[in-house]
């Protein structure tokens, strides 16, 4: 009973670090990009992820619906080894 307990408690933990490593490369590589060029910034919130884009243009929201998908999906495919 006490292994479970313990398993759990290291499968969370690590559950919770795999997410804030892939949060913290998605904000580094989303700051690295040059943002001079954009002459709009829309904030969205969908699907519990808040979407920043810089563009020259308001993004439509088939192209916010992708954004989330594919966040989702790369949500969904980490790996717990």
């Amino acid at each position: 009973m006490t292994e479970s307990i313990h398993s759990e408690i290291s499968v969370s933990d690590f559950i919770k670090s795999s997410y804030i490593r892939v949060r913290k490369f998605i904000e580094d590589t989303l700051d690295s990009l040059e943002i001079d060029e954009a002459e709009s910034v829309s904030k969205f919130s969908k699907g519990g992820y808040n979407i920043t884009v810089y563009s020259r243009n308001k993004p439509s929201d088939e192209a916010i619906d992708q954004t989330n998908k594919a966040v989702n999906q790369l949500m969904n495919n980490l790996s717990i080894d």
